[in-house]
Protein backbone atom coordinates (compact mmCIF):
# COMPACT_ATOMS: atom_id res chain seq x y z
CA UNK A 1 0.00 0.00 0.00
CA UNK A 2 1.45 3.37 -0.93
CA UNK A 3 2.14 5.96 1.74
CA UNK A 4 -0.54 8.33 0.41
CA UNK A 5 -3.23 5.68 0.58
CA UNK A 6 -2.18 4.58 4.05
CA UNK A 7 -2.63 8.07 5.46
CA UNK A 8 -6.30 8.49 4.44
CA UNK A 9 -9.15 6.70 6.16
CA UNK A 10 -12.94 6.81 6.55
CA UNK A 11 -15.29 6.36 9.50
CA UNK A 12 -18.96 5.54 9.13
CA UNK A 13 -20.16 7.65 12.05
CA UNK A 14 -23.73 6.36 12.04
CA UNK A 15 -22.64 2.72 12.08
CA UNK A 16 -20.00 3.42 14.70
CA UNK A 17 -22.44 5.10 17.06
CA UNK A 18 -25.05 2.37 16.58
CA UNK A 19 -22.53 -0.35 17.46
CA UNK A 20 -21.43 1.24 20.74
CA UNK A 21 -22.19 -0.66 23.94
CA UNK A 22 -22.52 2.67 25.73
CA UNK A 23 -25.28 3.78 23.36
CA UNK A 24 -27.11 0.51 23.93
CA UNK A 25 -26.93 1.02 27.71
CA UNK A 26 -28.08 4.64 27.47
CA UNK A 27 -30.93 3.68 25.15
CA UNK A 28 -32.12 1.12 27.69
CA UNK A 29 -32.43 3.82 30.34
CA UNK A 30 -34.22 6.04 27.82
CA UNK A 31 -36.58 3.17 27.06
CA UNK A 32 -37.42 2.83 30.77
CA UNK A 33 -38.36 6.52 30.94
CA UNK A 34 -40.37 6.24 27.72
CA UNK A 35 -42.24 3.22 29.11
CA UNK A 36 -43.11 5.19 32.24
CA UNK A 37 -44.48 7.99 30.11
CA UNK A 38 -46.45 5.54 27.98
CA UNK A 39 -47.94 4.04 31.17
CA UNK A 40 -49.21 7.49 32.13
CA UNK A 41 -50.82 7.91 28.72
CA UNK A 42 -52.36 4.44 28.95
CA UNK A 43 -53.90 5.32 32.32
CA UNK A 44 -55.55 8.37 30.78
CA UNK A 45 -56.77 6.32 27.82
CA UNK A 46 -58.29 3.73 30.15
CA UNK A 47 -60.11 6.48 32.01
CA UNK A 48 -61.37 7.78 28.69
CA UNK A 49 -62.59 4.30 27.68
CA UNK A 50 -64.30 3.86 31.03
CA UNK A 51 -66.12 7.16 30.60
CA UNK A 52 -67.14 6.15 27.07
CA UNK A 53 -68.62 2.91 28.44
CA UNK A 54 -70.42 4.82 31.20
CA UNK A 55 -71.82 7.28 28.68
CA UNK A 56 -73.15 4.42 26.54
CA UNK A 57 -74.95 2.95 29.57
CA UNK A 58 -76.52 6.20 30.79
CA UNK A 59 -80.23 6.72 30.30
CA UNK A 60 -80.93 9.31 27.62
CA UNK A 61 -82.71 11.58 30.10
CA UNK A 62 -79.61 12.02 32.31
CA UNK A 63 -78.37 15.07 30.38
CA UNK A 64 -76.36 16.57 33.24
CA UNK A 65 -74.15 13.46 33.70
CA UNK A 66 -73.80 13.10 29.92
CA UNK A 67 -72.49 16.69 29.77
CA UNK A 68 -70.05 16.01 32.62
CA UNK A 69 -68.74 12.86 30.97
CA UNK A 70 -68.35 14.51 27.55
CA UNK A 71 -66.54 17.46 29.14
CA UNK A 72 -64.16 15.11 30.98
CA UNK A 73 -63.62 13.04 27.83
CA UNK A 74 -62.77 16.18 25.88
CA UNK A 75 -60.37 17.26 28.62
CA UNK A 76 -58.75 13.81 28.65
CA UNK A 77 -58.43 13.76 24.87
CA UNK A 78 -56.69 17.14 24.84
CA UNK A 79 -54.47 16.13 27.76
CA UNK A 80 -53.46 12.91 25.99
CA UNK A 81 -52.57 14.80 22.79
CA UNK A 82 -50.58 17.45 24.68
CA UNK A 83 -48.69 14.92 26.80
CA UNK A 84 -47.96 12.73 23.78
CA UNK A 85 -46.43 15.72 21.98
CA UNK A 86 -44.51 16.76 25.09
CA UNK A 87 -43.21 13.23 25.60
CA UNK A 88 -42.07 13.04 21.97
CA UNK A 89 -40.18 16.31 22.42
CA UNK A 90 -38.61 15.04 25.64
CA UNK A 91 -37.47 11.87 23.87
CA UNK A 92 -35.90 13.95 21.10
CA UNK A 93 -34.11 16.11 23.69
CA UNK A 94 -32.90 13.07 25.61
CA UNK A 95 -31.65 11.40 22.43
CA UNK A 96 -29.71 14.55 21.62
CA UNK A 97 -28.26 14.55 25.14
CA UNK A 98 -27.09 10.99 24.51
CA UNK A 99 -25.68 11.42 21.01
CA UNK A 100 -23.78 14.71 21.46
CA UNK A 101 -21.34 13.42 24.12
CA UNK A 102 -20.96 10.08 22.33
CA UNK A 103 -20.05 11.93 19.14
CA UNK A 104 -17.43 13.90 21.09
CA UNK A 105 -16.03 10.60 22.41
CA UNK A 106 -16.07 9.21 18.88
CA UNK A 107 -13.97 12.14 17.66
CA UNK A 108 -11.48 11.49 20.46
CA UNK A 109 -11.34 7.78 19.56
CA UNK A 110 -10.83 8.63 15.88
CA UNK A 111 -7.96 10.90 16.86
CA UNK A 112 -6.41 8.26 19.14
CA UNK A 113 -6.63 5.53 16.48
CA UNK A 114 -5.32 7.92 13.83
CA UNK A 115 -2.33 9.02 15.90
CA UNK A 116 -1.53 5.41 16.84
CA UNK A 117 -1.77 4.18 13.23
CA UNK A 118 -0.23 7.25 11.61
CA UNK A 119 -3.30 8.36 9.68
CA UNK A 120 -3.18 11.99 8.62
CA UNK A 121 -6.75 12.38 7.43
CA UNK A 122 -9.98 10.67 8.44
CA UNK A 123 -13.17 11.59 6.61
CA UNK A 124 -16.82 11.13 7.45
CA UNK A 125 -17.91 8.14 5.39
CA UNK A 126 -21.12 9.24 3.70
CA UNK A 127 -21.10 6.61 0.96
CA UNK A 128 -24.24 4.97 2.35
CA UNK A 129 -26.29 8.17 2.22
CA UNK A 130 -28.83 7.81 -0.55
CA UNK A 131 -29.82 10.55 -2.96
CA UNK A 132 -33.61 10.91 -2.76
CA UNK A 133 -35.92 11.02 -5.73
CA UNK A 134 -38.12 14.03 -6.04
CA UNK A 135 -37.78 17.77 -6.11
CA UNK A 136 -34.68 18.94 -7.93
CA UNK A 137 -33.59 21.29 -5.14
CA UNK A 138 -33.72 18.44 -2.59
CA UNK A 139 -31.78 16.14 -4.94
CA UNK A 140 -29.21 18.87 -5.63
CA UNK A 141 -28.77 19.59 -1.90
CA UNK A 142 -28.22 15.89 -1.18
CA UNK A 143 -25.68 15.60 -3.98
CA UNK A 144 -23.78 18.69 -2.82
CA UNK A 145 -23.65 17.41 0.76
CA UNK A 146 -21.92 14.16 -0.21
CA UNK A 147 -18.16 14.27 0.13
CA UNK A 148 -17.13 10.66 -0.58
CA UNK A 149 -18.17 9.48 -4.00
CA UNK A 150 -16.10 6.30 -3.93
CA UNK A 151 -13.74 4.68 -1.48
CA UNK A 152 -12.47 1.17 -1.04
CA UNK A 153 -13.74 -0.59 2.08
CA UNK A 154 -10.08 -1.26 2.95
CA UNK A 155 -9.72 2.30 4.25
CA UNK A 156 -12.70 2.09 6.62
CA UNK A 157 -11.51 2.27 10.26
CA UNK A 158 -14.99 2.22 11.79
CA UNK A 159 -14.43 -1.18 13.39
CA UNK A 160 -11.18 -0.01 15.03
CA UNK A 161 -12.92 3.05 16.47
CA UNK A 162 -15.89 1.02 17.74
CA UNK A 163 -13.59 -1.55 19.34
CA UNK A 164 -11.59 1.15 21.11
CA UNK A 165 -14.71 2.92 22.39
CA UNK A 166 -16.40 -0.32 23.52
CA UNK A 167 -13.23 -1.41 25.32
CA UNK A 168 -13.04 1.92 27.15
CA UNK A 169 -16.73 1.72 28.07
CA UNK A 170 -16.40 -1.84 29.39
CA UNK A 171 -13.33 -0.81 31.38
CA UNK A 172 -15.31 2.03 32.94
CA UNK A 173 -13.11 4.70 31.38
CA UNK A 174 -14.68 7.93 30.23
Amino acid sequence: MSLGRRLRRLVNVERALNELEELKALNKSLEVRATGRQDKLDTLKKEQESLQAELAELPSNNKERQREIRARMFELNETIKARYNAYQTLIDIEKGEIIAPLYAKLLTAVQEVSVKEGYELVLFDDRSLQIPNGVQSVVNDAIQQKSVLYASNRIDITDQVVLQMNNKFQAGAD
